[in-house]
This record gives C-alpha cells, structure tokens and sequence, in this order.
C-alpha cells in the first residue's frame, strides 16, 4: 500500500516543484489506509477507483478481459466503481462497445466481475448510466431510438432532443430501479448513477435535478418490495427489479449499499438510500 503512495508522490514531484512541495505538507497520509464503513458497508482502506469509460465490451457484454481489469486493480483499493453501464431504456446509450447492465449474457458477466473484486477483498458499484441529452442521433445500440432528455436542451441551450414527458421519466427511473436491483442479485455491494455532462439524472427542465425526489423515492419503494414498474424496454430483453441511488461524476457522488434492511437512509455527500 505504501507502494501506491510511493508511486503517487513521484508522479507529483515529476509535475513540477510548485505543487508538489506543498501539497503534501503536515499532511499524514495514514488515515486512507485505515478501515471504514459506509452506510453498513465495510471497506478496508479508503481508496475509491473512480468510474472510466472504457468501450471493451462488444456487442455491450464485458468478457473475460474486462473480469481481469477489474480483479487487478483490486488488491489495493477499498472501493471500486465500474466504468459506466447502460441501463435497459431505449433511449440511454450511444457506443455498441459500451457495457450494458441488462440481459442474461450481460449480467452474467457482471457476476464474474463482482465475484472477482471481493475475491481480492475489495467492494464494488456498477455506474447505472443514461446519456440523457448528450446522446447523438442515430447511435447504437438503439439507432432508432430517439434523444431523450426532460429539457429536450442541451447544457449550451440548443434543442437536441425530445422534451420528456412524466411516462418517458417514470419509466427511464423503473430502468435504473431495475439495474440497481440487478446489481444487487448479481453481488454488487451498491450503485452508482452517472449525473454529469447532461446525463439524464442530472438534468431538469425547471432547475434543480428531479432525481432525488422521483427516482430516489420510486426506485427505493420498488427495492423494497422487491418488484420494478414496467417500462418500455429494448425488445427481447428480459425484465428485471429495482433499487436506486443518486450520483454525479465530478458534481456530487451519491450510493446506495446492500447490507442491512432496505430502509433508506442517507450518508456521503447526497441523498444515499440503502438497499
């Protein structure tokens, strides 16, 4: 472990004499290698591999290269969160290579990766994602599919899609509530929703992100009596449960944990609702 560190500060004094003579002064690094839990969620230091998009899984289903990735990073970490990961709305992805956390094959080899991250002794979160307004055209897996957002707007104003109506939301949160459910029967320890760059649980047309209280409070009620309301799903994949939590790549991380009743319950730096 004091390797890792080791390696973290050469790369600091190679940035440059500035930074790297100060930002580690009457700093003592040890407490992020000491246990702590979360939510009821024991992790044995307090290292977080942040999610990274990575596009390595063909036809959205990761392979024994991806279980590998994630088994090696394993050894050093606390807590891993996945690259992000479709959920099943039509509407929620733009690259085929992009992993999916929907059907059989998919969630099958999501099982192989949580099974090998907690044989390394670490804990895991898939990121459930969908691209909301940033989503092109025409893109697979659904080209079909139209750009879905609850503004239709992007960041810069510009109209890139269609103005969601209350069913197109009820059913893109049933499709997380799904995923997280998913997550937690196939061994995840919890979930994390990508909420930047327009993602749809980022975005409102009147303001403030929607999330907390539609998908939080739906998904969560969902989780707890073990069923999902039904949404438009891409054909021929199978259905699934919920659960839900809110999260946001470089903008407020929120997650939801499985140990314990699926009570919720709040933690970290936003809304946290547990299993």
């Amino acid at each position: 472990m004091w390797r890792l560190l080791a390696l973290i500060v050469t790369d600091l004094m190679a940035a440059g004499p500035g930074l790297s003579s100060t930002l580690l002064d009457d700093t003592d690094p040890s407490p992020l290698f000491k246990p702590v839990d979360v939510v009821g969620l024991h992790l044995r230091n307090r290292l977080v591999m942040a999610p990274m998009t990575r596009q390595f899984s063909p036809g959205g289903v990761p392979g024994d290269d991806v279980v590998a990735y994630y088994r090696r990073r394993a050894p050093s970490l606390g807590l891993l969160i996945t690259e992000g990961t479709y959920v099943d709305h039509p509407s929620a992805g733009a690259s085929d290579p992009v992993p999916r956390f929907y059907g059989a094959n998919a969630l099958a080899a999501w099982r192989k990766v949580a099974g090998a991250v907690h044989a390394e002794g670490a804990a895991i979160f898939p990121q459930l994602w969908h691209l909301g307004a940033q989503r092109k055209p025409g893109t697979p897996p659904f080209p079909g599919a139209p750009v879905v957002s609850p503004s239709g707007v992007d960041t810069a104003g510009r109209t890139v899609g269609e103005t969601a109506s209350a069913q197109t939301l009820a059913d893109i949160a049933a499709s997380f509530a799904r995923a997280a459910a998913d997550a937690r029967a196939a061994g995840f320890d919890g979930v994390e929703l990508h909420g930047a760059h327009t993602a749809i649980s980022s975005t409102s047309s009147t303001g403030p992100p929607p999330t907390a209280a539609t998908m939080t409070t739906a998904a969560t009620s969902a989780a707890a009596s073990g069923s999902a309301p039904r949404s438009r799903r891409p054909s021929g994949r199978p259905s699934a449960r919920t659960s839900r939590s809110r999260s946001a790549s470089r903008s407020g991380r929120a997650a939801t944990t499985t140990p314990g009743s699926p009570r919720p319950r709040t933690s970290w730096r936003r809304s946290c609702p547990r299993w």
